[in-house]
């Protein structure tokens, strides 16, 4: 009987790409609902990446404020996914949700002009 090693791929599961920027953003979660301000890591039209010095669960909920330089997006989200980065920071990404249809096409708008 041989050794058979199976390489798994993992796919990623985003349906757009995603734009690594930096945007001011507040968030609060509805476990202490007192506001953090971050930054995003990376964001798309459907959610962004954010880094926090605090625990945060999957699917925990939250409320958002992302500052763009034309006009603030507000929505609701849900942590899809937790990682560790040192002993006190997380990486997390947040589905957006509940987000007005002109707040979508402000952030779609942000998202496709070039990068200055």
């Amino acid at each position: 009987m041989g050794v058979r090693i199976m390489i798994q791929t993992v796919q990623d599961k985003r349906r757009a790409s995603r734009k690594e920027e930096a945007i001011c953003t507040w968030l609060s979660f509805s476990r202490d609902n007192a506001a953090y301000a971050t930054l995003t890591a990376d964001i798309a039209a459907e959610g962004a990446r954010f880094s926090a010095l605090r625990r945060v669960g999957v699917n925990d909920k939250v409320r958002i404020a992302i500052q763009l330089a034309s006009s603030a997006i507000l929505c609701e989200g849900k942590v899809c996914w937790v990682r560790p980065v040192s002993n006190e920071q997380y990486d997390f990404g947040v589905q957006f949700m509940n987000m007005a249809e002109t707040d979508k096409g402000e952030l779609q708008r942000h998202l496709a002009a070039p990068d200055d």
